[in-house]
């Protein structure tokens, strides 16, 4: 399995580069409880391993690529896997998780298979597909 998901348009994804200092001269704004969150998810992210880090900058790369149209639709279905029902939500996270790990073709097959189909909703495949955009690495 491949990093957590975590919404590469996020504050703290968008600091995960910048130098310690950088990091709380933005946080020391903001208000206590969002300091709290945005360091703990920093020091998650520094206590990733490399290949882990490398993956999570590469999907801010892909984001910050994306057209605005398509960012707006990226976060519509982050929004849809986040109502999803716990159980439908891990389901697709782990998907996508596994999907980020495999190379290109294989994704694709698994994508096209019948037992993708069966093991998830029509709603749920388009939120895998839409979400694999940014979260899966291109051409591995």
């Amino acid at each position: 399995m491949g990093p957590p998901l975590v919404n590469p348009g996020a504050l703290a994804v968008r600091l995960y580069q910048a130098s310690p200092q950088d990091r709380e001269r933005v946080i020391e704004k903001m208000p206590l409880g969002q300091q709290v969150r945005i360091r703990k998810q920093l020091e998650y992210y520094d206590n990733l391993p490399p290949g882990q880090k490398a993956i999570m900058l590469q999907r801010v790369q892909r984001f910050d690529a994306l057209t605005p149209q398509k960012r707006r639709e990226f976060a519509q279905h982050l929004r849809a896997m986040n109502e999803l029902p716990q159980d439908r939500r891990q389901a697709v996270a782990r998907a996508l998780r596994r999907l980020g790990v495999m190379p290109e073709a294989q994704r694709v097959i698994i994508l096209n298979s019948d037992a993708f189909k069966n093991e998830f909703s029509p709603e749920e495949q388009k939120i895998i597909s839409g979400l694999s955009e940014v979260m899966v690495p291109d051409g591995q």
